[in-house]
């Protein structure tokens, strides 16, 4: 008899562990989008102290807004589950690698850097780098080139990724996704109505004209 096929994996869900499964099975929900936060803040914030950047500050407010941003750019993407999971396996090859020399737009950059490669990497359709940059709000369509080719060098084009490589988040993913059950509906309806209008202030140096994008993105 034929064998059922993983809508995620394409091959025999049987090849796979449980502990997979199980992350395959979870929402990108508030708590799971935090954790993702916490990842690329812990990975940023290392590279800059390492780099030895004097005058670096990660603040609450700066947190907030970022993970308010984050939340924003993966809506408007309409990102799923196995993209993030692959983002977060990049994230994790790239970090003893970053060398970051200013905190301007830092955590955005290794955070899209992450996200585009590893969207175009595992969809057969994927948004085009004008797309993206309307769904950050903050960089143009010549900025997402930049920062997709500045993590790809960063990860020296080694973008397979293996069962090990997201089997490393699979504690602290099913941790957040156990919180959801505590997260309060009101709450969680606020926090998504602040994530969906979170802007932050443009760049600086701001973009040319010519690096805005000049189509719709694919989602209002």
């Amino acid at each position: 008899s034929t064998s059922a096929v993983h809508a995620v994996s394409l091959v025999d869900p049987l090849t796979h562990s449980s502990e997979l499964l199980q992350l395959l099975d979870i929402s990108l929900s508030p708590p799971v989008i935090e954790y993702v936060v916490d990842r690329v803040s812990e990975a940023v914030n290392n590279a800059l102290a390492s780099g030895g950047v004097k005058s670096f500050t990660w603040t609450t407010l700066c947190r907030r807004r970022f993970s308010s941003w984050v939340s924003t750019v993966l809506s408007r993407a309409e990102i799923t589950l196995p993209t993030v999971l692959v983002a977060l396996a990049y994230l994790d090859r790239a970090a003893p690698e970053l060398c970051i020399a200013r905190q301007d737009w830092a955590h955005e950059r290794v955070f899209l850097g992450t996200l585009v490669c590893g969207s175009k990497y595992t969809n057969d359709a994927s948004l085009k780098n004008g797309h993206w940059a309307i769904c950050t709000g903050v960089f143009g369509r010549r900025d997402i080139g930049r920062i997709e080719r500045e993590m790809l060098e960063v990860l020296e084009w080694r973008l397979s990724v293996c069962e090990r490589d997201v089997l490393a988040h699979h504690q602290g993913l099913m941790r957040a996704a156990g919180e959801v059950a505590a997260w309060q509906r009101p709450q969680h309806q606020r926090t998504a109505s602040t994530s969906s209008t979170g802007s932050l202030p443009g760049l600086s140096p701001p973009s040319s004209p010519e690096s805005s994008p000049s189509v719709s993105p694919r989602t209002p």
